[in-house]
């Protein structure tokens, strides 16, 4: 509502009652059948300016979703989008302006591009600016393409970084921490292994993440203790490891940490040993700050 307000004084009425929509969606008193009023009415307010913000993708603006925390418009793009129809050029997004408050974009390669092609015509669009959150599904990140990614002038503001969907092997991880990026960080979700973990673990850049994300499923016990006693992870209160090959003993390993003792979430979904890994963290003196505690499924993680 501060935000409505400001938006408000600053001369754009559509963007002040956009967030009131959502504000009053959200609302825990909400009489049965008035979400549905304000939830068009947010989606209406949306798509009457999406024409303009994004373009020739401007219907998946309007069918596509909102962030579950913010209720900040959000928009999925594949590498397709980022190249011209029978044109080499940075494509459909080129002439988009994005969100007047900003917005979580999504990019999914979905052909023969390399990641390096896909940053390449991601990188300069002027979209960016806008964008405080960014999910990439590129398969994987080498090197070079993480440092360009965490070199760009356009993320210099951004604020949540997810590569969860995105193989990133130690030196990519290390290319990543130790761009300038990396301190503005407060999210952070990484596809690695037992090393990755450990160039996490010693990344001082990291300081100001909150909540952290690990996929995988190449992990020792020593590399979760050393996760959980870095002195750089001090400010994380959320931590998801779900489909890592979680254990009785890794979790125990884990939850003897500093790490575990500051959580307020934690989320197991589909680990491989999901009763062990419960066990052994109810045993620990360190879980009793959590407020949050997923555990949904389990399944069988390769080696």
């Amino acid at each position: 509502l501060a935000l409505a307000d400001e938006l408000a004084r600053s001369g754009d009425p559509d963007g002040a009652a956009y967030f009131r929509a959502v504000a009053a969606r959200d609302r825990p008193d909400l009489p049965p059948g008035e979400w549905r009023e304000h939830f068009a009415a947010e989606m209406a307010l949306a798509a009457r300016h999406s024409g303009t913000r994004f373009g020739r993708l401007a219907r998946r603006a309007d069918a596509g979703g909102y962030t579950d925390r913010r209720g900040f418009p959000e928009l999925a793009c594949f590498d397709g989008d980022l190249v011209l129809d029978g044109d080499a050029g940075i494509g459909n997004l080129a002439n988009s302006r994005g969100w007047p408050w900003g917005g979580r974009l999504r990019v999914s390669l979905m052909s023969r591009l390399s990641p390096a092609a896909v940053l390449k015509r991601l990188l300069p669009l002027p979209l960016l600016a806008d964008v405080f959150e960014l999910e990439l599904a590129l398969v994987k990140l080498p090197p070079a393409a993480a440092a360009a990614l965490g070199a760009a002038p356009a993320l210099g503001h951004l604020r949540e970084l997810h590569l969860s969907r995105t193989a990133t092997t130690a030196a990519a991880v290390k290319a990543l921490v130790e761009s300038p990026l990396a301190a503005h960080l407060r999210a952070l979700s990484v596809q690695t292994d037992g090393a990755g973990l450990a160039v996490l673990a010693g990344a001082a850049a990291l300081a100001n993440v909150r909540a952290l994300r690990v996929a995988g499923n190449k992990f020792a016990t020593k590399d979760w203790a050393k996760l959980g006693n870095s002195p750089h992870l001090a400010a994380v209160r959320s931590l998801d490891l779900a489909r890592t090959p979680i254990d009785g003993g890794a979790m125990a390993a884990l939850a003897a940490t500093p790490l575990v003792a500051r959580l307020e979430s934690l989320t197991l979904d589909e680990v491989a040993d999901p009763d062990a890994a419960l066990a052994a963290l109810a045993a620990s003196p360190n879980a009793g700050n959590l407020r949050v505690l997923s555990c949904r499924g389990g399944r069988s993680v390769g080696p």
